[in-house]
């Protein structure tokens, strides 16, 4: 079985599920990543407000960073600092190294005498086969991955594109949330269990889409995070529009995946927040909400979910690049 250690496959999970893989790098970026990791980044920030409860201040997050860790613009550091609690996706302190490795026992072996050529489409095999040498290198020999779920291998491969791109899931923007939390309460919209359950219960085709389309990205991935880096920095929404649908052009079939990951998510949130932004005992609280940034850009985003439900959002950062 492929070797993951619990604790770093956590911020792996974390940036498939809320990244969905890699951007399209652009030939020449007028700034690089590092500069923007060096510098100070201001990613989308909004103020929500309800008629009677909570006022949430949400951010998106990045789910991982430079060994310096980010440094927030002066709005988001005013945020975390007078926030009386705080929400983020999962609680990455819910569960222990032997939890997570027993989560993981029950779910990513394929079931005894199947192997990964059973479950992956004609083409997918293909990849699989002509990849074998990168994938050794990105340690994920074919014996390794020879009886593991697709979606495992998938989450495989991110982390070892994170790992080349010298950007580590222990620096990611959760990270410095959970840094500045000072005894002040933290609540989660999902559990760790429930997201491993969820990539588990993807249909096998969804899978096999999945993992056709990292393996299609490989070479392209250590330069599609950075350009994920830049555009997140820099509250580029468009550009973070066009990445949370990478792949859509190439596999439309990913359209479901998508909206499993993406669209069914961001609607389960938008209940909860809406229950905290109406209830009347939160009336003056100030909540600050971390989630990934791909689900607050586009059509179908929380922000536009809860937009559509009454509630005003205001963006926190006038220099944003508006929202196509």
């Amino acid at each position: 079985m492929l070797a993951i250690a619990p604790s770093r496959l956590i911020p792996v999970l974390i940036a498939l599920l809320l990244s969905l893989g890699c951007a399209t790098p652009t030939e020449d970026p007028i700034v690089s990543a590092r500069d923007v990791a060096r510098g100070t980044v201001s990613p989308p920030y909004y103020r929500i407000e309800g008629p009677g409860g909570a006022t949430l201040l949400v951010m998106g997050t990045i789910h991982v960073g430079p060994a310096e860790g980010w440094k927030f613009s002066p709005a988001i550091r005013r945020g975390l600092t007078e926030a009386d609690s705080f929400i983020l996706e999962i609680d990455v302190r819910e569960a222990t190294d032997a939890e997570i490795s027993t989560f993981l026992a029950a779910r990513v072996v394929l079931p005894t005498s199947v192997t990964i050529d059973d479950v992956v489409s004609p083409e997918t095999a293909k990849l699989l086969t002509e990849n074998d040498a990168l994938l050794g290198q990105l340690g994920m020999p074919a014996e390794a991955r020879l009886r593991l779920k697709p979606w495992f291998i998938a989450v495989g491969l991110m982390e070892a594109a994170s790992g080349r791109s010298g950007y580590s899931g222990n620096r990611s923007a959760e990270s410095a949330i959970l840094a500045m939390l000072d005894g002040r309460p933290l609540a989660a919209l999902e559990s760790l269990d429930a997201q491993l359950a969820l990539l588990d219960s993807l249909s096998p085709v969804h899978q096999d889409l999945m993992l056709r389309d990292t393996l299609s990205r490989l070479d392209a991935m250590v330069e599609g995070i950075e350009a994920l880096v830049i555009a997140w920095g820099l509250n580029d929404q468009p550009t973070l529009a066009q990445i949370a649908l990478q792949g859509l052009k190439e596999l439309p079939e990913l359209e479901g995946f998508y909206e499993i990951l993406l669209g069914e998510r961001n609607r389960n949130w938008a209940r909860q927040l809406s229950e905290i932004l109406e209830d009347p005992e939160r009336a003056g609280e100030t909540i600050f909400v971390g989630v990934g940034a791909l689900h607050l850009v586009g059509a179908d985003s929380l922000i536009s979910i809860l937009e559509a439900g009454g509630y005003r959002a205001e963006s926190l950062d006038e220099n944003a690049a508006p929202a196509s």
